[in-house]
């Protein structure tokens, strides 16, 4: 019984959006500098938008 259930798909489901709102919470470190300037552009925008 416990083996049909780890094999579902709610249980798949459950576990794709545990991992997916895991993965949010880590940020990636965006280099900034006059090379970068568009790069901060559109993180810029990104923020104001959201």
């Amino acid at each position: 019984m416990l083996r049909a259930a780890i094999r579902s798909p709610l249980a798949a489901l459950v576990l794709a959006l545990i991992l997916l709102s895991l993965l949010l919470t880590v940020t990636i470190p965006q280099p900034i500098g006059p090379m970068f300037w568009d790069h901060y552009l559109y993180l810029d925008a990104a923020n104001r938008l959201g």
